[in-house]
């Protein structure tokens, strides 16, 4: 199976600063995109942008100028090589369009990038794939952001050594860049979600997953609930508290906005 055929990217995108200074020209989604496709070798694997529908509403006239920007970003030379598709039926919600992309996308895994996200280090994507393709019980595997490990919310690190890519089962799901198992999120997290939170609870998603997760860490501890979500980090999280860095947050100047 041909690497477009096992792996979409999600990139979610919203108008930084709408009500004060609105950021247009946003160089950080161009960062995030041309990034991980090199670092991660993705050849013509498919790239679905959704900006925030709400902007429609709520501020139509920014939306369209944004809408026109990254139009013209993507079809710039530096994008010429990229598969990229701006969602024009996006939602509402980081949520909803990352519920809308899984869906979407017809392929066993997803790439979830926010829009302010770089990749600094060489990604062995098809080996990651390949081994997700017999190690069943990895579900969500998220790329590193911190060399140290006390940065972590994270509440167990066992590092797994029988795998031809290191990784460490970790508990939680975070918005941070990962690759998700498609059709795990869909029969498994997606009604657990539902049960808990039939609507948005939050802005940020992975903020709806927290409290669930909590709730199994309370009632089947640590071990049972990496079972159950199958939440692991690509990478050895050792015991010195270094590890490689795969990825740079380019938006923490706007991470309130």
């Amino acid at each position: 199976m041909k690497l477009n055929e096992k792996l979409s990217v999600c990139v979610v995108t919203h108008i930084v600063d709408a009500d004060t200074n609105p950021y247009i020209e946003n160089k950080m989604i161009e960062d995030t995109i041309l990034s991980s496709h090199k670092k991660l070798n993705l050849g013509d694997v498919k790239y679905y942008v959704y900006i925030d529908s709400k902007f429609k509403t709520s501020h139509n006239d920014l939306y369209k100028k944004y809408e026109k920007y990254l139009m013209d970003l993507f079809e710039g030379d530096k994008f010429k090589n990229i598969n990229v598709e701006i969602v024009s039926d996006s939602k509402q919600s980081q949520r909803d369009n990352y519920i809308d992309c899984v869906t979407r996308c017809n392929t066993p895994y997803m790439l979830f990038l926010e829009h302010d996200w770089e990749f600094v280090m060489d990604i062995p994507t098809e080996k990651i794939l390949s081994t997700l393709d017999s190690a069943e019980y990895i579900k969500y595997l998220r790329f590193n952001r911190f060399t140290d490990k006390n940065y972590f919310w994270d509440k167990m690190f066992e590092t797994v050594y029988d795998l031809d890519i290191p990784v460490t089962k970790i508990t939680y799901f975070s918005g941070n860049p990962h690759i998700i198992r498609t059709c795990t999120f869909i029969d498994e997290y997606l009604p657990t979600l539902y049960q808990y939170y039939p609507e948005p609870n939050s802005a940020a998603f992975e903020r709806d997953f927290f409290p669930i997760i909590n709730d199994y860490i309370q009632e089947f501890g640590v071990e049972k609930t990496n079972l159950y979500w199958g939440t692991y980090c690509y990478e050895h999280l050792t015991e010195s508290n270094t590890s490689n860095l795969h990825i740079k947050h380019l938006g923490d100047w706007c991470r309130k906005k």
